[in-house]
């Protein structure tokens, strides 16, 4: 997996410090910050989904290709299954030849290569959506 050197850990924490502060307005971000779109990146500092989940009342389906190096499925899928747990109409699903496009590859993790390869989401995942909308439908 290609990371970031080691010297840009500095940058990235002190950027998400300021979208942390209390005081970051995104109309009127410090002259520190550097990241870009400003409500973008607030926005997604502060977005909790799975609290969101939590409260709502629709029913969810939620899909994990376990090769994924940018969702992990031992942290971020596991935290969804952890926030939901109490949710009766929630369905978790996970893939293990799959990767963050939902296609099939080998090995652990996939790479940021791997996405450069054509390839089509396989049929047995549209066929578990295709069944999952069948029996949650009202």
């Amino acid at each position: 997996i290609q990371q970031f050197p080691k010297e840009y850990i500095p940058y990235w924490e002190q950027q998400f410090a300021l979208l942390q502060n209390p005081n970051f307005s995104p109309n009127h971000p410090p002259k520190e910050y550097l990241l870009g779109d400003p409500e973008y990146w607030y926005d997604l500092a502060h977005w909790h989904p799975a609290e969101v989940a939590m409260n709502q009342t629709k029913p969810l389906l939620l899909l994990q290709g376990v090769r994924d190096f940018q969702v992990s499925p031992t942290a971020d899928f596991a935290l969804w299954q952890k926030n939901l747990a109490n949710r009766s109409n929630v369905s978790f699903k996970s893939y293990s030849k799959l990767n963050h496009f939902f296609t099939e590859g080998e090995g652990d993790k996939s790479t940021p290569a791997e996405y450069e390869i054509p390839a089509n989401i396989p049929s047995y995942v549209i066929k578990d959506i295709a069944q999952w909308i069948w029996k949650t439908r009202k």
